[in-house]
C-alpha cells in the first residue's frame, strides 16, 4: 500500500493532467471538454482512488464537466479494451520494430487509430 504522501502525488498528477485537459482547444478555438459533457473513466484503481476522485470531480465539475464511472469490471463498456486491443495487433504485425524502437513502434500503433475507429468504439460500447 502506499503511503499517504504518495496518493496525493498520484492525485495531483492526475489532476495537472485533467487541468492540462479542460484547456484544450479545437482549431476552431472551442474548448474540448465543453460544459454539459461527460467523462467516463473505468474501474481502474488509479482513477477511483481515495485522493483522486474527490478532486478530479470538483475540477470537471468547475467546468460543468460530469465525471462518471463505469461499473466494475465490465470491459465490454470499457473503450479503451479496444484501443489496446488494436495497439497490440499493430505491435504484433510489426514485432521488429516493436523489439527494436519500442516509443516509435507504440507512436505508430497509436497513430493508426482512426478517428472512426474511436467511434466504432465508443458505438460499440454503448456511449454514442
Amino acid at each position: 500500500m502506499l503511503p499517504s504522501h504518495k496518493k496525493i502525488t498520484i492525485a495531483r498528477f492526475a489532476c495537472l493532467c485533467f487541468e492540462d485537459v479542460v484547456e484544450i482547444q479545437r482549431p476552431d478555438g472551442s474548448v474540448l471538454l465543453e460544459r454539459g459533457d461527460c467523462v467516463v473513466m473505468d474501474d481502474c484503481g488509479f482513477h477511483r482512488g481515495l485522493f483522486v476522485e474527490p478532486v478530479l470531480r470538483e475540477l470537471l465539475n468547475d467546468y460543468g464537466v460530469q465525471l462518471i464511472y463505469q461499473p466494475p469490471h465490465c470491459p465490454h463498456l470499457d473503450t479503451c479494451e479496444y484501443y489496446f486491443h488494436q495497439l497490440k495487433e499493430f505491435l504484433r504485425r510489426c514485432h521488429i520494430l516493436a523489439m527494436e524502437e519500442t516509443e516509435i513502434a507504440i507512436s505508430e500503433g497509436v497513430s493508426s487509430i482512426s478517428t472512426t475507429n474511436s467511434h466504432n468504439y465508443f458505438r460499440n460500447c454503448g456511449y454514442i
